[in-house]
């Protein structure tokens, strides 16, 4: 509950708070509940209850009042088969879904309704966009296509306000900065519309069911408040997974649709088209011959045993009901495979197994390596090398040792060679208790006597 300040109304200054509280009024809600006779013994508080009431209670509206505002308020979207379907155009305080697979044309449908409510001069449209995708040129097109000059597109973009955000966060903070700003803007230019493209990019980030259920609610409600209170349309983009299910493998897999472009896809639907539509006409000629060859064959057929297919040991296994296949991971590489068409997406940390052919160490990452370069699995700080430069370092390289004799040079004998290793092995620093003769060194005996007379003295 709101409780009694001089913000709500500079009239209610400390004196009247002390006045009210004395008489157990604390918060609004209990001021506005008072009866009106009660205070009228301070002066000026039933004027101060009568403006809270005007500015923060309820107003009364009839069934008239309520049809001239939706008739007043369609927004004509001026597409022909779209202001049909609707009766008019938008109506104010709906709110409406576009629902579609991917690549579909959603997004191509928001630019145009935006760009089409914008051409008038006290039309603003709000675009939220989560993907970041929103393109300016493609507007422009749009209403140059309109035979529209420069000045009029330059004032349609201009009534277009863009905002990009990527989490539910950012949505909902949006929505409430827009139920707060939508009342001070003028009755000569104000919102229309608010275009949501799309949910699923922000949506499909929570992972919990519950959540999701939650958030959708309450987004909702937001919706429902800011379309009714202000008088306009909401436009929520969604996208439609479809999913196949097999009786026989009993499970669900999920078909995203494909990511190409518009274009292209028309393109490849339309040479399917014409290629499917040749080897119909080849094809009906052949099976009206073969037709009356196979009854035959059929009916003896029939009668006999099919011999089982023979397995393809090279391919894909045909047994795709075993427990070790798992139909989400097949449906999330199909996703991949989509994305990576044209261009090869790069690997993530979690993607990566191996690099310059050596596993990866997985106490690196933990930050508990202790062998650094010298450990013997790869880190991801590690160069990546490609194999021709791995074949060179792997490669052995071959040493070649010139000897070239002048006059007067003494040759070497085997065993001065082996003066030299005994030398140079009695030149290195010796530890205690190691030696190559039986007699321990005189540290180790001066040690050993050390700890007898120790020994002793205890």
């Amino acid at each position: 509950m709101t409780k009694l300040s001089s913000d709500i109304n500079w009239k209610l200054s400390n004196v009247v708070l002390e006045q009210l509280e004395r008489k157990r009024i604390y918060t609004l809600v209990q001021f506005v509940d008072e009866a009106s006779e009660k205070l009228a013994t301070f002066t000026g508080l039933i004027e101060i209850k009568r403006n809270i009431l005007q500015k923060y209670g309820g107003r009364v509206k009839n069934a008239c009042d309520l049809l001239k505002v939706e008739q007043n308020n369609i927004i004509p979207t001026n597409l022909s088969s779209l202001d049909s379907l609707l009766k008019g155009g938008l109506h104010p305080g709906q709110i409406y879904e576009i629902c579609g697979i991917s690549s579909s044309g959603k997004t191509q449908l928001c630019l145009t309704i935006a760009a089409n409510i914008a051409l008038k001069s006290n039309n603003l449209v709000r675009y939220i966009d989560t993907k970041r995708d929103f393109s300016g040129s493609r507007i422009e097109q749009i209403l140059l296509q309109k035979n529209c000059n420069k000045q009029v597109i330059d004032e349609a973009m201009e009534h277009i306000k863009v905002c990009s955000i990527h989490t539910l966060h950012q949505l909902f903070k949006v929505l409430r900065w827009l139920s707060v700003n939508l009342k001070e803007e003028k009755e000569d230019c104000h919102t229309r519309v608010i275009i949501i493209d799309s949910l699923p990019a922000v949506i499909f980030k929570y992972s919990n069911d519950s959540k999701s259920t939650t958030a959708l609610n309450h987004l909702a409600n937001i919706y429902q408040f800011i379309a009714n209170e202000f008088h306009l349309s909401i436009i929520n983009v969604n996208l439609i997974t479809q999913w196949s299910t097999d009786s026989e493998k009993g499970s669900t897999i999920a078909d995203y649709g494909t990511s190409s472009s518009s274009e292209s896809s028309s393109d490849d639907i339309s040479d399917g088209a014409d290629n499917t539509f040749k080897e119909k006409e080849e094809g009906d000629d052949e099976e009206e011959e073969n037709n009356e060859n196979n009854e035959g064959v059929n009916k003896s057929a029939s009668k006999e045993k099919l011999p089982l297919p023979t397995p393809d040991f090279n391919g894909m296994p045909t047994m795709k009901t075993s427990v070790f296949s798992n139909p989400f991971v097949e449906a999330e590489k199909a996703k991949s495979a989509i994305l990576e068409k044209h261009v090869k997406m790069t690997p993530t940390l979690d993607d990566t197994k191996m690099i310059n052919g050596r596993k990866i160490c997985w106490n690196y990452r933990k930050g508990r390596c202790r062998f650094g370069h010298n450990c013997t699995f790869a880190h991801d700080s590690d160069l990546h090398r490609t194999a021709a430069e791995l074949e060179a370092i792997r490669t052995p390289q071959e040493t070649v040792i010139c000897q070239t004799q002048y006059n007067g040079q003494v040759p070497i004998n085997e065993d001065d060679e082996i003066d030299q290793e005994n030398n140079q092995m009695s030149k290195r620093k010796k530890r205690p208790g190691l030696s190559q003769s039986l007699v321990p060194s005189k540290k180790v005996l001066k040690m050993y006597k050390a700890q007898q007379a120790k020994a002793i003295s205890r």
